[in-house]
């Protein structure tokens, strides 16, 4: 009896798979994915700044992470700042589009969070001693405020400024 139950559980869960695949090919036939790089490297923490325009972290090198730069038109990809030799990443912007906030590693297990001011390209930085640092910051839905993850005291803790 428990064999023939748990056909039915999975005769029924294979119809919800079954209809659930039927249904999404019947509401989106057109969708299908897009390759937008081509150099295969590591990415992660992908933002929108725009509609057409992506910033995500990549691995450039055995020691070196950077912010990138994807133009979704052309789809080609740059350095948001070519000239620095520190790992950034964490890469957020406020939702009125006029800050940007990520991390920067200012070395051995140290980083300091920079917030730009994209109109007057004017920066504020917040540095936590020790060695922990920033994490996952975010900008207020008023864009008021960053909110970011900091360690102190062994603990985890928000913190917003």
């Amino acid at each position: 009896m428990l064999h023939l139950l748990t056909s039915r559980v999975e005769t029924f869960a294979l119809r919800k798979v079954l209809l659930l695949v039927i249904l999404c090919h019947l509401s989106s036939p057109k969708m299908r994915a897009e390759q937008l790089t081509d150099d295969g490297r590591e990415k992660r923490d992908l933002v929108f700044v725009d509609s057409n325009t992506l910033v995500y972290v990549e691995q450039i090198g055995p020691r070196q992470i950077a912010l990138m730069k994807l133009d979704l038109r052309t789809k080609t990809s740059e350095r948001l700042h070519p000239d620095t030799t520190q790992n950034e990443f964490g890469p957020c912007f406020s939702p009125d589009r006029k800050y940007f906030a990520f991390l920067q590693n200012t070395g051995n297990l140290n980083l300091r969070l920079v917030i730009r001011n994209l109109e007057t390209k004017a920066e504020s930085e917040f540095k936590e001693g020790g060695f922990s640092g920033m994490r996952s910051p975010v900008f207020t839905a008023d864009s008021q405020h960053v909110i970011y993850a900091y360690p102190e005291n062994g603990r985890q803790h928000l913190w917003r400024c």
